[in-house]
């Protein structure tokens, strides 16, 4: 069992994603611990799909038969602009939204820590010098347009690049082999953009106040019935449709 504190002060648009669509699962998954990862056809594609787009980015890597259509895409980019970077890791700080590194998470302040990893940068100059960067998602599931997951992305930009005025971002559908929606975020669409954060992460801020052995501390994992029962793994919980 995981100290509840210390991952509720840790977060990522997944967690916060898995806390709002069922606070029990969220509980099993990464307080208990008492869910295994399970490694599903599709999670095993999508593990194989980023490596193998980070070792030809990075290294020059013959992209495997099964990916050989993304080399279209990336050396159009490569054509476009002279730097890419992959699979960069970012994090934030929850009190002052300053840049902190990936793993130093427990040095957050009081109200924690938000992390993302981004699959891929692409500027006309070195990242740190650029004002404008593309922003690029590899997805292998079935299409979803999530902006708040690149929203996440414009703000830990922001924050670690203090020259970036412009950030563009969207997925890319692997499977359907097409780009999804173009979303273009600039540095005075800040504070906008942290307070929408700043919403979606607010509930859980405060219930790492709450004392653990209380009754409104239990009160708090109720189990929400929805989208997430197709997927979720806790096949002793009565909502889930997968046992």
């Amino acid at each position: 069992m995981a100290d509840p504190k210390k991952v509720l002060q840790n977060l990522s648009h997944t967690k916060v994603k898995d806390f709002h669509a069922c606070r029990w699962f969220f509980k099993r998954k990464y307080i208990d611990k008492a869910l295994k990862k399970e490694v599903t056809e599709a999670l095993d594609a999508a593990v194989q799909a980023h490596k193998v787009l980070e070792d030809r980015i990075k290294h020059g890597k013959e992209l495997p038969a099964a990916y050989a259509h993304m080399e279209k895409l990336i050396k159009a980019l490569e054509a476009e602009y002279k730097y890419l970077y992959a699979e960069e890791q970012f994090a934030i700080d929850l009190t002052s939204y300053a840049p902190i590194g990936y793993e130093d998470w427990a040095k957050g302040n009081e109200l924690g820590v938000y992390r993302a990893k981004i699959d891929l940068i692409a500027s006309k100059q070195p990242i740190e010098k650029t004002r404008e960067a593309m922003v690029f998602d590899w997805k292998t599931g079935t299409p979803r347009e999530d902006p708040a997951q690149l929203r996440d992305y414009a703000i830990m930009m922001f924050a670690h690049y203090p020259k970036l005025e412009k950030v563009t971002a969207r997925y890319v559908w692997m499977r359907e082999r097409r780009g999804g929606v173009r979303i273009e975020y600039l540095r005075e669409d800040l504070p906008a953009l942290i307070e929408e954060l700043n919403e979606d992460v607010s509930t859980i801020r405060n219930i790492r106040h709450i004392v653990e052995s209380t009754d409104e501390y239990r009160a708090l994992w109720f189990k929400n019935p929805g989208w997430k029962c197709k997927w979720c793994n806790d096949y002793d919980c009565e909502f889930n449709k997968a046992r």
